[in-house]
């Protein structure tokens, strides 16, 4: 995957200016900073998400039966699973109890609004003043009044260290 700027500008100085007038070139450098970011931010988070799923499985090891889980029943750690008895799963597939049907019925409608069309004032031109769901609630939630989605850099302060690229001559 790689990041395209698709329009750049300027503004404030004269050092905007002469920017501006070598935005090509610029736009190019700043597309490559910000792709070599995001690879490394990526390698971070697999990093990151391998060693979590890592301590989630020391952590639920010792509640299962590992030598059930080496045979072919596809249903054996299901089957074999050891938990306290003051534990209560939920069971989706045939929810029963207050919690388990409130879950239920919060996620199938709120999976058949995002997959359904609905009237919208501001669908795309093409669509007749009807979108899917998903959507609407993209542009209502996410997406700024030109249909973009804005970042802003100080918004991850914690990741980025206040800057979104550094480059030293």
């Amino acid at each position: 995957a790689s990041l395209v700027i698709t329009d750049l500008f300027f503004s404030g100085s004269i050092v905007a200016s002469a920017l501006n007038f070598a935005r090509n070139l610029v736009q190019g450098f700043i597309a490559n900073q910000i792709n070599q970011f995001l690879c490394n931010f990526i390698e971070e988070l697999d990093t990151f998400v391998t060693n979590t799923l890592g301590t989630v499985q020391d952590l639920l090891d010792p509640y299962l039966n590992v030598t059930a889980m080496n045979n072919s029943d596809t249903l054996a750690a299901e089957n074999n699973l050891m938990m306290d008895s003051t534990v209560s799963l939920v069971n989706f597939r045939e929810p029963q109890g207050a919690l388990a049907t409130a879950i239920d019925t919060i996620l199938t409608q709120g999976s058949d609004y995002l997959s359904t069309t609905h009237k919208d004032a501001n669908a795309p031109p093409n669509k007749n003043g009807v979108d899917l769901g998903i959507n609407i609630v993209l542009r209502d939630f996410f997406l700024d009044s030109n249909k973009s989605l804005f970042l802003n850099a100080s918004s991850f302060s914690s990741f980025l260290n206040g800057s979104l690229f550094e480059y030293n001559l």
